[in-house]
């Protein structure tokens, strides 16, 4: 069975693959097709954004304290079922969850802070998803310490730098540790795992990036 949309006259199959539903019609099911209501939407939205923008803005104004409210009431009464939800996100989103954390720590230094999840996939992958300065593997850091490899800072925090992939690059716990607060160029070819490959590896992917 076929319905016509009222925009554009084409007879599509009347389902919900191609109507929206309408509780209110007859056959339940909006008298506009989808693509057009789509095409409509997009349509309103370049003519009134500015007008629509602050429509929201204003009803997140209004309704603010009434949807905390909710959260904070929804959340104690399913916090079970939040905890393992939340499990289950970190655990399958690792990556993300580390970018995450570490952005949100270097916001709060007030530094530059602009890595991204794709950004830390290529730098693990540019140093063999191992520890930048000893050379341990994920695989072998996640059987050791139970955690994947730590986003180092070459230069700290403390000294200025920042969160970007120039002066991100992978560490163990150990290294990370060991390392604390010393700036990379002090600290690493007086270190016990110090390595010229190693080294020369890490300047080359400073350059790369800052290039």
């Amino acid at each position: 069975m076929d319905k016509k949309c009222n925009k554009c006259g084409v007879s599509k199959p009347a389902t919900t693959e191609y109507f929206h539903r309408h509780r209110l019609l007859k056959d339940g099911l909006d008298g506009t097709c989808k693509d057009c209501k789509r095409k409509l939407g997009a349509k309103r939205y370049k003519e009134k954004r500015n007008e629509i923008l602050n429509q929201k803005k204003d009803y997140y104004e209004r309704a603010k304290d009434d949807r905390l409210a909710y959260q904070k009431e929804y959340y104690a009464n399913n916090i079970e079922e939040h905890q393992r939800r939340e499990k289950y996100w970190r655990k399958k989103n690792a990556l993300k969850r580390r970018v995450i954390s570490e952005r949100r720590r270097s916001l709060e230094s007030s530094v530059l802070s602009n890595l991204t999840e794709k950004e830390w996939e290529d730098t693990l992958e540019y140093f063999n998803h191992s520890c930048a300065y000893c050379g341990i593997t994920q695989d072998d850091h996640l059987k050791k310490f139970n955690e994947r490899l730590h986003q180092e800072h070459i230069v700290p925090l403390t000294d200025g730098g920042t969160y970007s992939k120039d002066n991100i690059i992978p560490s163990c716990r150990k290294c990370n540790s060991t390392k604390g607060r010393q700036n990379f160029d002090s600290w690493y070819r007086n270190s016990k795992v110090y390595d010229y490959e190693k080294e020369h590896l890490i300047l080359k992917h400073r350059e790369g990036v800052l290039r």
